[in-house]
């Protein structure tokens, strides 16, 4: 079994007692928790004797153990009080002796068969610790949540050869590990710190594993940073389920290197995540998992960054990204199947895309922003290039970049020091000061919100990082929340700064003498959406008392005071605020909710807000939208000018806000109702629009405000017939392709599911299938059709004899349909492991109630993708082939079946 993640961060396979939650209380002072081994663990750091530093097999859940004894896991003021000298190697931690000095560190050796997991809490560290990964088995899990933990100086020594359970076509010796290295998550209004890490000898080939997971229900804010990842098979960040869940969680990746990773993506957001100084490139080195689905090789899609599900925005800046076929595509693999590479592609979820150097494709819904092609993809300054320079806090060089090696407060040289404070999260903004002994000024990072005056430093952080340079010692050091400190690029513990040792101060000021307005409470809420990627709308509103940045602001909004702005491009921006709404200006149509209601634009700057407003229409009217496949979905948005809400058909991945929405297709069927005229409408893809029932063409929607409704003219232009009827083609194979031609007395036009090979011009169609299905919509009656081998042939839904068509006879089938009472239920996948199945029965089938958009069924085949939930089906005749490209639970009316025993 593999040991797989809780939703929460821990793990659901940990041979120690439960530890708690991400919402338990821990003692501050009393509570440990300590590391936790499979094996057997060889301590050896070569600096401290091992009788000092205890052995690395001490039980969790044993009373009677010496709690210091082999834990490489302390509270953190326990931390604060044992840190520096003896008393820090004691613990088994390196003790810090100056600003840049390398620490001594402890070295974990797993043995064959055994693993190394660790599970922070609140307020707790793991750092200066090298994990032996490189006996046949081993494996290492790192697990965090809560508020204030930190991973530092981490260094991972080997390629794991063990990872998940997943059978898609990795070598089952590979299974029976977790899932991930890391899984982390903050807790509402708390933050993580993840910083000097070296995972670069990635895994083996043909191992399932990502780098690092956060929980969906992360909600606070993490900053990682110098991080070095190696080649992974799957995501190697997967960090979008928080983005997904909209739970206003947060995430910086900075100063990283990530290389070869070709499974699905390096890194792979939803929103809410800013990546920025990092190198992302493949050296024809990646890893990958070879994957068989209906006996064919899966295609091979690597990609540098990309978003696929809804979410709010994600930010790249100053960024150098080179993921091509020619640096991806030539890896010595033992596979022939197809292979793209992509260097950033966004889906529904935007991706600003700034300040950056790429070489590759990109595309999607990307919004660039001074962006150049020539990528420096150097190991950047800061990363750790080994295990073991990562373990000590040192730099990729291996020095220390001190200018002077003395052990006082963040000494140095007459050059002056470089002091960075990172810290906070959008939501839960954290207020700093610091003092030095002799001059101190703004840096490179500093921005409005910090300042000097004196030999006293102040700012304000939210979520990203600060920079002085100064002269002297630090006298005195406070902060109002948790932060980061480095000091000429070395790793600091904020509370050696603190003139008592204790740098968190609740009544710390921002440094101009006034007292902090962190407690000022922002209770309300504002939500504005609209624009489109080619038609952005501009707003800008005003409160009475105060307004700050919300979980899904982005790059482009701004707040000064009591006044905000921003644009839209289809999507949503949020903000908080106290007081009234006192203005409101947009140029262009926008949706916007106060409070979590819906109100008329036109009414904020009243007395009321509009808070009580009420759609000034009820949502009459009807529209479909058809489209995508599960190997290619496309993304749509439109706007309307009233209202619109999700119809029946809607899924998790269609959204709407106020007078927008925006979905994904993937061979299904999106539905909505609306109030009164679309407004604009945009697809990634061929879309199919149906409005109240008719068939309307989405190049026209917005142009003249034509939604399907009558607006009263009289137009005696003769339109074309409407093809309201439908027809399908599905057979062949990838190696046995079948042309076909057919022939309709009015017109006939492709469908959502045709592609390139297919063509349809006035009265004719043909095309090409190789093992899918090619759809049509037409006008008139079918009339000929002919095919080079065996096909299946539908008309309105109705399984036909393509033989009647041969001789050009109209033919209309007579035979009623087989009732459908048989049901079939297909269960399996995680967000993370998606698993791809396909089915044929010997007479009909139908998607059920639990199918969504990813599912698809057409005469006697059906096929689908899960992520953890269950897609059911009813159908007539016998189940006569069942194929899945991973585990899933297979239930024939009620009854388990083993998908193996079918064809």
């Amino acid at each position: 079994m593999a040991h797989t993640p809780d939703p929460d961060g821990g793990d659901t396979h940990e041979p120690t007692a439960d530890s708690g939650g991400a919402d338990e209380e821990k003692a501050e002072d009393t509570r440990r928790i300590d590391l936790v081994t499979d094996g057997t663990t060889d301590p050896n750091d070569g600096t401290a004797d091992p009788a000092e530093r205890g052995t690395s097999d001490v039980a969790n859940d044993d009373p009677s153990a010496d709690p210091a004894a082999g834990s490489t896991l302390v509270d953190r003021r326990d931390y604060m009080r044992v840190l520096g000298g003896a008393a820090a190697a004691a613990a088994g931690l390196g003790a810090l002796t100056g600003s840049g000095a390398a620490a001594e560190y402890e070295t974990i050796t797993v043995d064959a068969g055994g693993s190394y997991t660790a599970n922070l809490g609140s307020g707790d560290t793991l750092e200066n610790v090298l994990i032996d990964v490189t006996a046949d088995g081993a494996d290492v899990h790192i697990g965090a949540d809560g508020d204030g933990w930190v991973i530092r100086n981490v260094g991972i020594r080997g390629a794991i050869d063990i990872g998940d359970d997943s059978p898609g076509g990795d070598d089952p010796s590979y299974e029976g590990g977790y899932n991930s290295v890391f899984t982390v998550d903050a807790s509402s209004g708390g933050s993580g710190l993840i910083e000097n890490v070296y995972l670069g000898d990635g895994i083996e080939p043909g191992v399932d594993k990502s780098a690092l997971i956060t929980a969906t229900n992360h909600d606070g804010h993490i900053d990682v940073r110098n991080f070095n990842c190696g080649g992974f098979s799957t995501t190697a960040f997967y960090v979008s389920g928080f983005g997904r869940e909209r739970t206003g969680g947060t995430m910086t990746i900075e100063d990283s290197y990530f290389a070869n990773s070709a499974g699905t993506a390096h890194i792979r957001p939803a929103g809410n995540v800013t990546i920025r100084n990092c190198t992302i490139t493949n050296t024809n080195e990646a890893v990958y998992i070879p994957r068989t689905f209906g006996g064919l090789d899966q295609a091979m899609t690597a990609r540098g960054i990309w978003t696929s599900y809804s979410g709010s925005t994600t930010r790249v800046e100053n960024c150098d990204i080179d993921v091509r076929e020619e640096n991806t595509c030539d890896a010595p693999w033992d596979y022939d199947g197809p292979c793209q590479a992509t260097s950033v592609w966004a889906g529904e979820a935007p991706i600003d895309l700034v300040d950056s150097e790429v070489r590759g494709t990109v595309g999607g819904n990307v919004n660039q922003s001074n962006v150049g092609s020539a990528p420096d993809l150097s190991l950047p300054s800061g990363v750790p290039d080994s295990a073991e320079v990562a373990a000590s806090g040192g730099t990729a060089s291996g020095s220390d970049d001190s200018t002077s090696g003395d052990s006082g407060n963040g000494s140095g040289g007459s050059a002056g020091n470089v002091i960075e404070i990172a810290g906070g999260s959008p939501t839960n903004a954290v207020t700093y000061t610091f003092e030095v002994t002799e001059t101190v000024e703004l840096g490179s990072q500093a921005n409005d919100e910090d300042s000097v005056s004196g030999t006293t430093a102040a700012g304000v952080l939210a979520g990203g990082t600060d920079s002085f340079t100064y002269t002297g010692e630090i006298a005195d050091f406070s902060a109002s929340g948790t932060v980061s400190v480095l000091i000429d690029g070395s790793t600091v513990d904020p509370a050696t700064l603190a003139s008592d040792g204790d740098y968190l101060d609740d009544d710390s000021t921002d440094g101009s003498g006034d007292e902090t307005t962190d407690s000022q409470t922002l209770s309300r809420s504002i939500t504005v959406s609209g624009g489109m990627p080619s038609d952005v709308v501009e707003y800008s509103f005003s409160v009475s008392e105060a307004v700050a940045l919300g979980d899904l602001a982005n790059s482009e909004d701004e707040v000064s005071g009591t006044d905000a702005s921003g644009v839209l491009a289809g999507g949503s921006d949020s903000y908080s605020f106290a007081g009234e709404i006192t203005s409101f200006q947009a140029d262009g149509v926008v949706g916007v909710l106060v409070d979590g209601e819906t109100v008329d634009p036109e009414t904020l700057g009243d007395s009321t807000d509009g808070s009580t407003s009420e759609p000034t229409s009820e949502p009459t009217e009807t529209i479909a939208l058809s489209g995508g496949s599960p190997s290619d979905p496309d993304s749509y948005a439109f706007a309307v000018d009233e209202v619109v809400e999700k119809g029946e058909d809607a899924n998790s991945e269609d959204t709407v806000s106020g007078t927008t929405a925006d979905g994904v297709l993937a061979g299904g069927t999106d539905d909505y109702v609306f109030a009164s005229t679309v407004t604009s409408f945009e697809a990634t893809g061929d879309v199919a629009v149906t409005i109240n029932g008719e068939a309307v063409d989405p190049a026209q929607l917005g142009d003249d405000g034509s939604s399907g409704t009558d607006d009263g003219t009289d137009d005696t232009t003769e339109e074309p017939p409407e093809p309201t009827r439908s027809l399908a083609v599905s057979g062949g194979s990838p190696s046995n392709k079948i042309d076909y031609s057919l022939t309709v007395t009015e017109v006939v036009e492709e469908g959502s599911n045709a592609n390139s090979e297919d063509s349809a011009s006035g009265t004719s169609a043909s095309g090409v299938v190789a093992g899918g299905t090619d759809d049509y919509a037409f006008a008139g009656e079918l009339v000929s059709f002919d095919a080079t081998g065996d096909v299946t042939l539908t008309v309105d839904g109705e399984t036909v004899d393509p033989a009647n068509y041969s001789d050009s006879t109209e033919q209309t089938s007579t035979d009623e349909p087989p009732e459908l009472t048989e049901t079939l239920v297909v269960s399996g996948g995680t967000f993370a492991n998606v698993v791809d199945y396909s089915f044929t029965v010997t007479e009909a089938v139908e998607t059920g109630e639990q199918a969504n958009s990813e599912d698809s069924a057409s005469g006697t085949t059906a096929s689908g993708a899960l992520a953890g939930g269950s897609d059911s089906y009813e159908f007539a005749g016998d189940l006569v082939s069942f194929e899945a490209d991973g585990d899933v639970t297979l239930t024939v009316n009620g009854e388990t079946v083993d998908p193996a025993t079918l064809g």
